[in-house]
């Protein structure tokens, strides 16, 4: 018998698009691997996965965002496409960025949003922007307290998912950077905190401990017979915390086998994976005392229920918490779970509705606008100072009537630089014809516009979805009332990206029906 042969036929019985390490408690998806991609152009183009990653922001953008936007109903590609002050830091992946403007989110409450906003804004509006229901109604009508009530609809995300049967170990995750999380503005944090709802009455909260999602992670799939949680890898997880030891020990003898197989340059592949993942077992444990304690072994995120007690978190320097190894680390876990294909959607979320995080290590590299090194107001304060948009155009856009105060301005661009370092890491790893960017669409939105607490021309542009969208450019849509409802972009995701057939998505009080945004594909 061919040993050789067995052992490599044994091997791909195991493999679903990704191979997979084992080990005691542990089972750890790797990159995509040449060595098994199937044959031929067609089985390759069906093996390449399609991923949505949602990225979120909030309080607004300073009104430096639209600096170099066109004017409405036009748009720019190219050489003429110039990137604005806040969105410099999308430079190195310009080449896959698409910035879209005049796309709003007012549908789902009669009001003229250029004349008025909704309120409370710091909750209803991050509310309805990944679901475009208002939950205000939603509560009002099925008689609960609105103060309390955790009430909300399915969101793009899990629509997604429930109709697109991926069979990746985990359906989906939620993360974020959360860690003050100010007030719930006169709702409760499932408006604020929550981008995920699985159904009416379950949201997934995100999770910003970046211990947990490591976790999760590389015991994904180490379950039972029954799908639940393997009590032996709990078990295993447990003995390797307290002995310090790390998931790649446990693994490193299956490696070994697997890399028989293997061509070169898919062994310096797993290499690099391996030698990437040590350096995040690394960061994970060494962010902050408040945000990585325990070490849960969990299948999945789940629904959570309303937190008890005053709202707590942390802000800058306090217990040792670092927003930017936060970041970082929470950047390279996004990473790695695309990169193995453990999930393909993913809420991101880089601050919770109505912040009041005080951004005081931001040095003066990024410091724009009149800003200095160092920022002395809270994000939330920033956004209730100087500075504003129109809210009636002049020259074809909504000019800025006085410069947003540089606090404000430059939260908005280190934001920005996050979501831009995720891509670049996303770009540098190849998969399939391309590489994980290519195969990623990302959006990355807020949930009103500026300083006016608004639900239109919200601050969005999208990354990746190669061959889907078009890119290198900015396209403004039509003046309100003819610009472009959110929902319809969520629309033409789940239709013309994934081909899901979806009949409708979110609410419109007009009784206008969905359409797919023809403009932005390409």
């Amino acid at each position: 018998m061919n040993r050789g042969k067995t052992m490599k036929s044994s091997i791909k019985n195991i493999v679903s698009r990704r191979a997979v390490l084992r080990g005691a408690g542990v089972c750890l998806a790797l990159p995509w691997l040449e060595s098994f991609a199937p044959r031929g152009a067609k089985a390759q183009a069906a093996a390449t996965p399609k991923r949505y990653l949602f990225c979120t922001f909030t309080n607004g953008a300073a009104g430096h965002w639209w600096e170099n936007a066109p004017a409405f109903g036009t748009s720019v590609f190219g050489d003429q496409f110039m990137l604005s002050s806040s969105l410099a830091p999308l430079a190195p992946v310009k080449d896959k960025l698409l910035v879209v403007s005049r796309i709003s989110n007012y549908s789902w409450n009669t009001k003229d949003p250029t004349m008025y906003g909704i309120g409370p804004s710091h909750s209803r509006c991050p509310a309805a922007l990944h679901s475009c229901v208002d939950t205000d109604d939603l509560a009002t009508k099925a008689g609960m307290d609105l103060p309390s009530a955790v009430i909300n609809s399915v969101t793009a995300d899990q629509v997604i998912v429930q109709n697109a049967n991926f069979g990746t170990p985990i359906e989906s995750m939620q993360v974020g950077l959360g860690s003050f999380p100010g007030a719930f503005d006169g709702r409760s944090y499932a408006d604020s905190q929550v981008m995920s709802w699985k159904s009416g009455t379950e949201p997934l909260k995100r999770q910003i401990n970046p211990k947990a999602v490591f976790d999760m992670m590389v015991n994904a799939g180490a379950t039972n017979s029954t799908g639940a949680v393997d009590p032996n890898a709990t078990a295993a997880a447990q003995a390797r915390a307290a002995e310090n030891q790390s998931v790649l020990d446990a693994v490193q003898e299956n490696a070994d086998s697997i890399k028989l197989k293997m061509s070169r340059e898919d062994q310096i592949t797993i290499q690099k994976f391996q030698d990437g993942l040590r350096g995040i077992e690394m960061q994970v444990t060494n962010v902050a005392p408040a945000i990585t304690a325990g070490c849960q072994v969990i299948a999945a995120p789940g629904a959570v229920p309303e937190p008890g007690g005053a709202m707590q978190g942390l802000n800058q320097g306090q217990m040792g918490y670092d927003r930017q190894a936060h970041a970082a680390v929470m950047n390279d876990l996004v990473t790695m779970a695309l990169q193995c294909d453990l999930t393909r959607v993913i809420t991101y979320m880089l601050e919770d509705s109505r912040s009041e995080f005080n951004y005081t290590f931001i040095g003066p590299d990024d410091a724009i606008y009149n800003g200095i090194g160092g920022i002395d107001n809270f994000h939330g304060g920033g956004q209730h100072g100087p500075g504003a948009v129109a809210s009636t155009s002049a020259g074809g856009v909504y000019p800025m009537t006085s410069e947003s105060n540089g606090g404000y301005a430059t939260i908005t661009r280190w934001t920005v630089r996050k979501v831009s370092e995720l891509a670049q890491k996303l770009a540098t790893i190849p998969e399939g014809a391309g590489t994980v960017l290519d195969n990623t669409l990302i959006v990355m939105v807020n949930d009103m516009r500026s300083h006016d607490h608004k639900n239109f021309d919200l601050p969005l542009f999208m990354l990746g979805g190669t061959g889907f969208i078009k890119q290198n450019g900015h396209i403004a849509l039509a003046e309100y009332p003819g610009d472009r409802q959110i929902r319809d972009l969520y629309y033409t995701i789940m239709n013309g990206y994934f081909n899901l057939n979806v009949a409708s998505f979110g609410n419109d009080l007009r009784g206008t029906q969905n359409a797919m945004i023809e403009d932005i594909l390409a």
